[in-house]
């Protein structure tokens, strides 16, 4: 939650400085989307020197259950549950990486842009927030379902629609598919997987 609280902020900011700050590139005016380099750098050095501050006693004489992790892996359920995992991570990608590039077709502002990242990731906030709740009423796998059926039915609400401001109302479901399966996911995972297995089960979903 707050890692999409974070990147609401950070990337709206920079949508901000790049509408304002224009560069000539072949002679025509555009936006300052380089901005976006040089705000990396900087919160990339923050985080870098904040590390010898973040101390943790590790226990190092703990090890993994490699034969169980192999039979985690190839259990007939998680193949199928991975299968799906896949399926969403392609959803995923197409709204993060395709649908800056479908606005920007439909001339989109920087402005624009950064709204739909506010939007989307506070959205994706409270999604995650309110997940376990869904969960709880609904189960694990029909949260699943539902996050399913809001991914299926914004892509062919995207497939008609043709104007910047809609797009960025359909991503709102875009956005609450994902946080709610996402969440779904963690806690499917970490029921599914043995006690000792669930954190490297946990870290193939994430990867």
């Amino acid at each position: 939650m707050w890692s999409h609280i974070g990147t609401a902020l950070s990337i709206s900011f920079v949508a901000g400085l790049a509408w304002l700050i224009k560069i000539p590139i072949c002679g025509v005016e555009k936006s300052g989307y380089f901005i976006a380099f040089i705000w990396g750098f900087v919160i990339t050095l923050l985080s870098m020197l904040s590390l010898p501050w973040l101390k943790y006693e590790y226990n190092e004489k703990k090890r993994f259950n490699w034969s169980g992790v192999k039979y985690d892996v190839l259990n007939a359920h998680n193949i199928f549950i991975f299968v799906i995992l896949f399926y969403t991570g392609l959803c995923l990608s197409f709204q993060l990486y395709w649908e800056f590039w479908y606005l920007d077709g439909l001339s989109a502002t920087p402005l624009l842009l950064g709204g739909a990242v506010l939007i989307r990731r506070s959205l994706l906030a409270v999604s995650t927030l309110g997940s376990s709740y869904l969960m709880g009423r609904i189960g694990d796998l029909n949260t699943i379902c539902f996050g399913l059926f809001l991914y299926s039915s914004s892509f062919l609400a995207l497939s008609f629609t043709r104007i910047a401001w809609l797009v960025l109302f359909i991503d709102t479901f875009q956005a609450a598919a994902h946080g709610i399966s996402y969440c779904a996911f963690t806690v499917l995972f970490y029921k599914a997987s043995s006690k000792e297995n669930s954190s490297i089960i946990l870290g193939m979903f994430q990867n």
